[in-house]
């Protein structure tokens, strides 16, 4: 457990270990919410999707909020009851261990494990069991916490650097928020899971920070770029990824940032890598930068119309752009449009707001009139 720090992975690994060694119909682990004091499923084994996402339990209700409130674990073997446990605990038709997560003297969640097969009963050596295991799975989750934690403030640092590199010229203000907001709508369109979506659209807030090593003199130019000055623009991937090297926790993201200029013919930049050699996340960002790119006013060229740009895309499907990141990208335009771009005030509330009130890849709410 303790080796395991992807909070997610490391839960679904506590459950199925459970089921693994107590021979358990189904396990739970619920994680509480001290803001709103209530228990919800993160990990499960034998539960519907559905329960698993309605879910919700306050604290003193039923069994997991009786034990999330007292700190006491239960042993529940149907035929039995015990008068000390309020009255809707007491009567039990199936075998179950309810036990708490504890640190500190602080309850973070339980454990619920059941049998549901007729006869079938924990004994006293699986509460055993489970007690070193809640002891060794709530350590973990504290330490996956605490990584995600320093990753997560690691991530808004540079975010934020990028942010601020991006306001000193207007016509980039907002950049990497649109291509990671359009980078995620379209991993979603090509059915890829939530977390790589949003692994995705991390990549794409970051895909340009090498360009703080990019002089302002080229950055901020009014005009076209000379050669020699798009050659040291197009450092900005290479030296992006060497920003972000030192830190491992942001390894799977380099890939995004280091060829997000790669194409699909092989004739981008800096590897020349060509067609499935690209990283599949790299060509998402790919076409969602180039569609911003596009859409976007510059000193010397106004934004390109959005049926140009699907046009554009279409005409480089291929060539410049993956065939099925450009197909996915054309299906989203067929059926919405234009409506597919952030317009100025969204990408507003993007940079300012939306990473507390919307959830990752929605358009942000419109301004209150």
């Amino acid at each position: 457990f303790m080796s395991n720090i992807n909070l997610s992975n490391l839960l679904e690994q506590i459950v199925h270990t459970c089921v693994l060694v107590t021979k358990a119909d189904k396990v739970s682990l619920m994680l509480l919410d001290e803001k709103t004091g209530t228990l919800r499923i993160k990990a499960a084994v034998g539960l519907d999707e559905e329960i698993i996402q309605k879910t919700s339990v306050k604290l003193g209700e039923g069994i997991a909020g009786y034990v999330a409130k007292t700190g006491i674990p239960l042993v529940l073997n149907g035929d039995s009851e015990n008068t000390s446990l309020p009255h809707p605990i007491r009567h039990s038709d199936v075998s179950a261990i309810c036990h708490p997560l504890i640190t500190q003297g602080k309850v973070i969640g339980v454990l619920n494990l059941t049998k549901t097969s007729k006869g079938s009963r924990f004994t006293q050596g699986d509460l055993e069991f489970v007690s070193i295991l809640a002891g060794q799975a709530t350590a973990a989750i504290e330490n996956a916490r605490l990584y995600e934690n320093l990753r997560q403030s690691y991530f808004n640092t540079i975010v934020s650097l990028n942010h601020a590199l991006e306001a000193k010229d207007p016509y980039t203000r907002g950049h990497s928020e649109r291509v990671a907001h359009y980078s995620y709508q379209i991993a979603k369109a090509l059915g890829l899971s939530e977390k790589e979506c949003e692994k995705i659209q991390a990549g794409a807030k970051l895909h340009d920070i090498g360009k703080i090593g990019v002089p302002d003199s080229i950055l901020l130019k009014k005009g076209r770029l000379t050669e020699e000055e798009f050659e040291q623009i197009k450092l900005h991937p290479k030296i992006g990824a060497a920003i972000l090297e030192p830190l491992r926790i942001f390894e799977e993201l380099i890939p995004i940032v280091k060829y997000h200029h790669e194409r699909w013919d092989g004739k981008g930049y800096n590897e020349g890598l060509k067609e499935d050699q690209i990283p599949f996340d790299a060509a998402i960002v790919a076409v969602a930068d180039t569609i911003d790119a596009m859409t976007s006013t510059r000193p010397y060229r106004k934004g390109i119309p959005f049926l140009t740009v699907v046009k554009e895309v279409e005409k480089n499907k291929g060539r410049q752009f993956h065939p099925v990141v450009a197909d996915a990208f054309l299906q989203i335009a067929s059926e919405i449009g234009s409506d597919f771009l952030l317009r100025e005030e969204e990408t507003d509330r993007l940079l300012w707001v939306s990473k507390l009130v919307n959830k990752p890849g929605q358009k942000p709410a419109a301004p209150a009139s």
